[in-house]
């Protein structure tokens, strides 16, 4: 019975609720239930931000570095040829680094050392047969453990001018024996002209759109995801090599005449020093 009579009830509430904000204004009904039930408001008292002395010595901190600062940074670093460890350019950002944390005033400034295996460049050049002119070059990234180090003599072909290294680009062109020039932002294609059988592949930065560049197609594309794409996962053996955009006018002239050139090149996996600072 008593069941019954608390079931009953229940419903009987629920009712009147639902008819109460269903025919009522809702804020006076919630406001009878207050009054009805006696419950207490409690109203959360706003106390002012308190801040600490750390915040105001972080915000100091913060409010001292400028753009012109941090750009100062950034083009010191940059301007140093190769930071990768076991090259000059990692001493020298290393010396600068230090320096800085010593002219701010840093305190307890520590190094330590470390072994780390890297591949170090030990050099490159494409020698022009018969004039004997000289332009450097610089080894990619390994694929995987195989470096673009080429046998002792070299590799000696014609040169000749790919594009973005799509099969099209070598219509009418002898790619076999042959060291192939290609637009940085060719992507993966340059495979193709090592599936062909180039010797070796050199690549440049052919920026500014259009048929600049003695007339070479496309534009410009040196950037993160290009680089990525010019080494594989696998010790596929590709010479590849990145050319100066102040020589690449010269090459695209030679490689129109289909001049015989050799490529040198070495690179060798190293133990060096790396430092934490």
């Amino acid at each position: 019975m008593l069941r019954k009579l608390g079931t009953v009830l229940l419903w009987a509430i629920a009712a009147f609720m639902l008819s109460s904000v269903t025919i009522f204004n809702p804020g006076q009904v919630t406001d009878w239930f207050i009054r009805i039930f006696n419950i207490q408001q409690t109203v959360p008292t706003l106390r002012p931000l308190e801040i600490s002395e750390r915040d105001r010595q972080i915000r100091a901190v913060a409010d001292a570095v400028s753009e012109a600062d941090l750009r100062a940074t950034v083009e010191r670093l940059a301007s140093v040829p190769s930071r990768l460890v076991g090259y000059p350019g990692h001493e020298e950002a290393f010396r600068y680094v230090s320096e800085q944390f010593e002219q701010i005033g840093l305190e307890e400034v520590r190094v330590e050392s470390f072994p780390v295996t890297v591949p170090v460049d030990k050099g490159a050049r494409l020698r022009v047969s018969g004039t004997g002119q000289e332009v450097p070059l610089y080894g990619l990234w390994p694929n995987q453990v195989r470096t673009p180090t080429l046998p002792k003599g070299g590799a000696t072909g014609p040169l000749i001018y790919g594009g973005k290294g799509e099969f099209r680009d070598f219509n009418g062109k002898k790619v076999d024996g042959s060291v192939v020039l290609l637009d940085f932002g060719s992507g993966q294609s340059y495979i193709n002209a090592r599936m062909l059988g180039a010797k070796a592949i050199l690549f440049f930065d052919n920026s500014g759109g259009g048929r600049d560049l003695l007339g070479a197609s496309g534009g410009g594309e040196v950037n993160q995801g290009q680089a990525s794409d010019k080494f594989l996962r696998v010790p596929a053996d590709i010479p590849r090599y990145w050319v100066r955009k102040e020589d690449a006018p010269a090459l695209l002239q030679l490689a129109g005449t289909g001049a015989e050139v050799t490529v040198e090149g070495r690179m060798d996996w190293e133990e060096v020093q790396a430092k934490n600072i």
